[in-house]
């Protein structure tokens, strides 16, 4: 009996051994792979601001460009005025659910409720910024900072495009 419970504490002794040394080398492994997880998410969320960042912009070169040609008519202008005061008229709280501050939400509905000749650059700078920070800060919690910076930026370029028309009147 006691050669048989010697066998018996060796063997344990030996599965328990072995089971420590497997948990140590998971653990480690797995402490390993949460680091890359960490860093790969670290990343891809880089990435994801940068793309982000990269869509506006261009957006904003494109609208700066059509303004140099004279492209953006009024009508387009006035479409997307409408278009804001549609997708921000239905922010109405000031909970979790609407990232903007009281603030801003009252910013952007006076300011695309005025008829578009009396919107100014500066107005569209700002909405431009406010657009461009809820996208860019929270892309998957609210697309309407990219519709917002979007609107503000060919709504600015054709305000821009409009001076500059103006300008070469009175300088001829």
């Amino acid at each position: 009996m006691t050669e048989q419970l010697i066998y018996f504490i060796s063997t344990l002794a030996t599965v328990i051994t072995s089971i420590a040394s497997l948990a140590y080398w998971l653990g480690r492994k797995l402490a390993h792979l949460e680091g890359r997880i960490e860093r790969l998410e670290r990343r891809v969320e880089t990435i994801a601001r940068s793309l982000t960042t990269a869509s506006v912009e261009a957006h904003t070169v494109v609208a700066d460009f059509f303004s140099l040609k004279g492209l953006i008519t009024a009508e387009e202008a006035e479409f997307l005025r409408k278009r804001i005061m549609g997708v921000f008229s239905v922010y109405t709280s000031y909970s979790k659910a609407n990232p903007l501050t009281k603030e801003e939400l009252e910013f952007i509905l006076k300011t695309f409720s005025k008829p578009l000749d009396e919107i100014t650059i500066e107005e569209m700078d700002r909405a431009y910024e406010i657009g461009w920070r809820l996208f860019v800060e929270d892309p998957e919690h609210d697309p309407r900072g990219f519709i917002l910076a979007i609107a503000a930026a060919y709504i600015r370029a054709y305000l821009r495009q409009k001076q500059k028309k103006e300008q070469r009147k009175t300088t001829t």
